[in-house]
């Protein structure tokens, strides 16, 4: 079900696993990755610039994470209104008080969010 609700069984979807398996979030999204039958591609540790690149050269359409780490990705093409066309939408948390603005600016730059708060709930 999270396959489908999450859009991982559409077509040619890419997932870019930005992090661990550990913990329901980052463990359920590649799970429902594999339950999709969907392509995915995974970082051993998150480096915005190499993210950022693999995100434009695969077409990759998924990307989940706290808003630390997509704002760190937006910041990789400071100057481009829309650097991640490929990309559907964007599961996150909001973990940095800094950065309540930051759900404005990813819209406004072509990252669809979707709230992750209660995924416990959701991916279970």
């Amino acid at each position: 079900m999270t396959a489908s609700v999450c859009g991982y069984d559409r077509p040619g979807t890419h997932l870019l696993q930005a992090i661990p398996f550990c913990g329901i979030f980052g463990f359920s999204q590649i799970i429902a990755t594999v339950a999709g039958a969907a392509s995915a591609t995974l970082l051993d540790v998150f480096e915005p610039a190499e993210a950022g690149r693999l995100i434009r050269e695969r077409g990759i359409h998924h990307v989940n994470g706290t808003d630390d780490l997509l704002k760190r990705l937006l910041d990789v093409y400071p100057a481009e209104e829309r650097p991640y066309p490929s990309l559907r939408h964007c599961v996150y948390a909001a973990f940095n008080p800094t950065l309540a603005d930051f759900p404005a600016e990813a819209e406004r730059r072509g990252l669809h969010l979707i709230g992750a708060f209660g995924m416990t709930e959701v991916f279970s």
